[in-house]
């Protein structure tokens, strides 16, 4: 009796508690990381910023440095990256699956790309004391975007610029929703 029906039992309560727990755990992690950037303040003491003063973050120094780190390495980006991750975790918690999880994937791993760099090229005249708008991720997209125009000797004007910008803002944030299952694709 143990091994034939109490074991198999056994082991679906075990990952049942083990999906939930995790779940939870990542849900909290979300919370946390967007509380922290969402009270982000770039004058804050961080890795890149020295103040004695005490944070404006509400999480505190902890706050303040995974604000920081995050909105230096994504800019506003940094929301799609939590958008996914989040959703999924929610999903997860109550025990639903999405359709299609290899294209969401992918979608959620591309979309706080898409949307950096789109942030990127419409910040190029950003202020070099504030952080920057897609972050380290979209400055290096847009310099490898510009390298790109260079080698074809095509140098965009600042309209097609912002063209691009909000294109690639656009596909980011679809990719971001999608990812997430509040969009559906009618090809996958």
């Amino acid at each position: 009796y143990l091994r034939d029906e109490l074991w198999p039992r056994l082991k679906r309560l075990v990952a049942l508690i083990w999906q939930r727990l995790s779940a939870a755990f990542i849900l909290a992690a979300c919370f946390y990381m967007a509380l922290a950037v969402l009270v982000f303040d770039a004058q804050d003491a961080s890795l890149n910023t020295s103040s004695g003063a005490t944070p404006q973050n509400w999480l505190g120094r902890p706050g303040a440095f995974l604000a920081d780190m995050a909105m230096q390495l994504m800019g506003l980006a940094v929301w799609l990256v939590l958008l996914p991750v989040a959703a999924r975790a929610a999903r997860q918690f109550i025990g639903r699956q999405l359709p299609h999880p290899n294209w969401r994937f992918i979608a959620a791993v591309l979309a706080p790309l898409f949307f950096a760099l789109g942030l990127a090229l419409g910040g190029r005249e950003a202020s070099p004391y504030e952080p920057f708008p897609g972050g380290a991720v979209g400055q290096l997209l847009a310099d490898a975007l510009e390298a790109v125009f260079a080698a074809a000797t095509y140098y965009p004007t600042r309209e097609v610029e912002l063209s691009l910008a909000a294109l690639f803002a656009f596909i980011g944030l679809i990719a971001g929703l999608y990812a997430a299952g509040s969009v559906r694709a009618g090809w996958a």
